[in-house]
Order: C-alpha cells, then structure tokens, then sequence
C-alpha cells in the first residue's frame, strides 16, 4: 500500500511543505479520533482529473469507539458525487456538517474540517460517527467531542498540527489512558476516570476538578512551557517511591492564544520496573560472561 507521501506525490500538486503538514497531521490524529468516537478520513484534491475528484489519503480508527469500515478505503479515488460534503468544504473552505445516507439502515453523521497551510485548503478532514451528537451522553463524552471541536478550529486556522512538536516513540499517553482538561488559568475543568486513578497513584486524593494543575505533581513548568510555545511537551517524571508517570501536554489556541490544554497522563510505573529488570538481567548476563572468559 502507498504512504501517504507517495500517494500525495501522485495524485496533488501539493508540495513538499504542505505534504510535511500533512504527515504531523496524521501522526497525531490518533488524539483527534479517540476524542470524537469517530472514524477520520483524510481528503485531498485529486489534480490528474479535471472533474474535482477526490483521493483518500489516510483513515484513522478510534480506540474508544467502533469502527464504521472493515475494509481498507486509502488510495481510492472518488468522484464530487459521491463525497459532496467534501467537496462543499473544499469550495467553502469551512467546517461544513451534514448526513449521510449508508445502505437502507444507517445515517452517517459527518463533519468536514478543511485542513489550512498558509491560508491555503490543502486537505479535507472528515469524521464519521454513526451517533447523532445531538443525543445526550455521559459528561466525559460530551467533554471528548467539545475538546475535538476547539481542535477542528485549530485545524480550519491552521493552528493545528503544531510546529515543532515533541513526541516520545514509545509510552506515549492516548486519550484511554487518562485525560485532564485544563482551562488557561491552570485549573483543571474535566478528568477522566483513568486520569484520576493516575493522580491517586501520585498521592492527589483529594477532588482532582477545579484544583490548580501545579498541584497535581505532574510538573507545573510543562503546561507553562505549552503555553509559552504554542506546542506540545511530554514530560516523564518518577517518584521516590518509584510511580512513574508519563504526561502529555496539547495547547488549545485561539488564534495564538492558550485557551487551556488537554494533558493526557499515562502510569508507566510497571514498565519502568520491568525495564529495571531487564537492565539488572543484563548487568548480571555481562558479569558472569566476563568470570567465564577469564577462568578459560
């Protein structure tokens, strides 16, 4: 199958900047997904056709929901027709909603967000969830879908993904895995179950809603730094009593501005001690290889 560069390269005109943009945007897209329930797939303009088609990029699945496609959708190309929500955001470059009708039996809702570089729409976002938002759910969903809202914003001005982001390769924190929403003040306005079971194992046992976020432990100087860079920080700390944990920290901007951030909080206490143990495995390994070689 094509990356998505390669399929960019052969279907646009976008150039090497706009297709780099483009990269972040689905390295990351995992957060958009989680947070919206929904299925993401990511639309560009084909150029080799003169009609206005359509080429699939990329599709990204939730971890927090139930997939709408079995079958792998990137690289195929579509007619106006048939994605006409898309192609509405395209022209208009706007968030554009609407429903669509799949077989006899389901309505798709949709939300196209036009993915900006530069003031230029370079590509389309598009979620797709079964659920009507309108219907009422449990306080942490209906806080998810606002959070993906202040991001579909930041992707329509091209705030969003971040320049310069820092990123982890592994342990990396995902929505599921606790989520704190912090307004811009430094108070947090939302946690997550998880989140809260996180800040338990540092020793936060009082309300974790509506506490200063330099209270958690978790590192006041990463949500500063968010704010001062406009970007993402990871920060990993460990406590004497050997709780580690990993945070994640997303800025939400409002035309530069910090709003607030998510902080997304990951207990990697057990793999901390594992990797501790497969350290001393390898030092005793080391040794014993070292007293053989010299008896011999």
């Amino acid at each position: 199958m094509a990356t998505l560069p390669e399929l960019a390269r052969a279907h646009s005109d976008l150039d090497e900047v706009r297709i780099t943009h483009l990269q972040n945007l689905v390295s990351v897209w995992g957060l958009l997904a989680d947070l919206s329930f929904a299925d993401l797939i990511l639309y560009a303009r084909d150029s080799r056709r003169a009609d206005g088609s359509l080429v699939l990029l990329g599709h990204m699945r939730p971890t927090t929901g139930t997939t709408l496609y079995r079958a792998d959708l990137v690289g195929q190309v579509f007619e106006p027709r048939r994605r006409p929500l898309i192609v509405k955001a395209f022209e208009a470059e706007c968030t554009v909603d609407g429903a669509v009708e799949v077989g006899s039996e389901r309505t798709v809702h949709l939300t196209a967000v036009p993915v900006r570089r530069d003031g230029e729409t370079i590509a389309v976002l598009a979620r797709e969830r079964l659920r009507p938002e309108d219907r009422p759910g449990s306080e942490q969903e209906r806080t998810y879908l606002t959070v993906f809202d202040r991001f579909a914003r930041m992707l329509e001005r091209g705030e969003f993904p971040y320049q310069d982001e820092e990123r982890l390769r592994h342990r990396t924190p995902r929505v599921g895995d606790g989520l704190l929403l912090v307004d811009a003040d430094g108070r947090i306005e939302f946690a997550s179950p998880n989140a809260v079971s996180t800040l338990h194992r540092m020793g936060v046992t009082r309300g974790v809603t509506g506490a200063r976020f330099d209270d958690t432990g978790l590192g006041s100087s990463m949500l500063r730094s968010a704010f001062a860079r406009r970007t993402a920080v990871i920060d990993e700390m460990e406590r004497p009593d050997e709780v580690a944990v990993v945070s994640h920290c997303f800025p939400l901007l409002d035309a530069g501005t910090p709003t607030g951030a998510i902080v997304l909080v990951r207990d990697v206490t057990e793999l901390r001690r594992r990797d501790r143990q497969l350290v001393s495995k390898d030092a005793t390994i080391r040794e014993i290889h070292h007293r053989v070689k010299n008896n011999l």
